[in-house]
């Protein structure tokens, strides 16, 4: 059939061509290998077919408009379902040459660069889109804390000290945690490096954060609270019951787990985040008052159950809803009894821990996967991983580097494809007579 095609001129377009041009377009990457102006394809071509041929004196007509579309959408479902290493054998890709070579599977058609999953493995190594896939843990965080202090005992007190001017009823303890460097084993950098995955540095755009705070109750072991009773007086040497009180809270697991890793905030686990991390912690040394122990009872209204007898002589109970009488107070249970918040009879051992916390971030971690690491305000880190794994060129590919070039040919195919559908769902409708 004749139609306006991609060089402007009224010729007889037949399926061949139809193939011919909608494969060059969606895959020649570059303007000069495209020939005859293919873009026209996509933003004229197909949509404005009528006003073409009525400008040539030639009818659009329904057999026209049925023929565009139908040979439009049979071409497109061919080349979908083609192998894209089977399209491009002769196609030209200049210095995008390296994104299809040898090693790119038969089975993936060009369809498949709608499929994110299966184009990021071909684009990052599969063992590496699986270890991005994995969260840094409050476990790696105590570890990082644990290799801290215990390599050398006299590092307690630069992570948590004792504020000798605490007030009588009250412990106040500092907690300060720098930020990862890349030799400590649990830190963020060297967790990516396990992983086998470099990492860039980038300076964070808003580094500092409002102080944030939190109200908890604990339980103590019998050991902590012994060693909080010895809490001098005022005017008293407190630098034995510091080391005391520090080596007390780091030695016992449960004690550590309560009252530092508790008041640890989530954000702090963000795998790609470093921070500067700061907390207060003040430890109530007064019993507990009854709210901090018991539920409260917040029902504004409760259901009252009354039993009647039905049209069948049948018992049947009928709720009806009324004020709550206890409203504000403390739970009860069937017997009367207040409910407690805390399992167990024995609450000696509960202390209330009012915390503050800061945080201030000192570098956002950007995996080599974001191409962080070559490009952009970067610090190197290191050569990290299964044998210094490093980022690839543009035109090369192996099981261990990512394929810039492919990662870019693939969205620019994608893209393509996608244009070129909308083009021929806007294919002009024929007029009536």
């Amino acid at each position: 059939m004749k139609l306006i095609w991609y060089d402007g001129s009224l010729q007889e377009v037949s399926d061949s061509r139809f193939y011919q041009s909608f494969r060059d377009y969606i895959l020649i990457p570059y303007d000069a290998d495209r020939k005859n102006n293919l873009d026209e394809l996509e933003d004229e071509i197909l949509d404005e077919q009528d006003e073409l041929l009525e400008e040539r004196g030639q009818p659009y007509t329904e057999e026209t408009e049925k023929y565009l579309k139908d040979t439009s959408k049979d071409t497109m479902e061919k080349l979908k379902n083609a192998s894209l290493k089977e399209l491009t054998k002769d196609i030209p890709l200049g210095n995008l040459k390296g994104a299809i070579g040898e090693d790119f599977p038969e089975d993936y058609k060009l369809k498949d660069v709608r499929n994110t999953s299966r184009t990021e493995q071909l684009i990052t190594p599969f063992e590496e889109k699986d270890a991005l896939e994995q969260e840094y843990k409050k476990e790696d965080f105590e570890k990082r804390l644990q290799d801290a202090i215990f390599s050398d005992k006299s590092k307690l007190t630069e992570f948590l000290t004792y504020d000798k001017n605490s007030p009588k009823d009250k412990i106040v303890l500092k907690f300060d945690m720098r930020s990862d460097t890349p030799e400590e084993t649990h830190g963020k950098i060297k967790w990516y490096e396990n992983l086998g995955i470099e990492v860039a540095l980038h300076k964070p755009d808003k580094p500092r954060t409002s102080p944030d705070s939190d109200d908890i109750v604990v339980e103590i072991s019998e050991e902590l609270k012994g060693t909080l009773a010895l809490k001098p007086k005022e005017g008293e040497d407190a630098t034995k019951f510091e080391k005391v009180l520090i080596e007390s809270i780091f030695e016992n697991k449960k004690d550590l787990e309560r009252i530092i890793m508790t008041n640890i905030p989530k954000d702090i686990l963000d795998k790609n985040t470093l921070y500067d991390f700061t907390m207060t912690l003040t430890i109530l040394l007064r019993p507990l008052p009854d709210s901090k122990l018991y539920e409260k009872d917040d029902r504004r209204t409760i259901r009252k159950p009354t039993t009647t007898t039905n049209e069948k002589g049948e018992p049947e109970t009928i709720y009806d809803t009324e004020d709550n009488p206890n409203y504000g107070g403390f739970k009860l249970d069937d017997e009367g009894k207040r409910i407690p918040k805390y399992e167990g009879d024995d609450t000696d051992n509960l202390v209330e821990i009012k915390t503050v916390w800061r945080k201030i971030k000192t570098a956002i971690l950007k995996p080599r996967t974001t191409f962080a690491a070559t490009s952009g305000q970067t610090e190197r880190v290191r050569g990290l991983g299964r044998a210094g794994m490093t980022a690839g060129r543009a035109g090369e590919y192996s099981s261990d580097k990512i394929n810039m070039a492919r990662k870019y040919y693939l969205n620019l195919v994608k893209a393509r494809l996608e244009k070129l559908e909308e083009a021929i769902s806007k294919i002009p409708p024929a007029k009536e007579a």
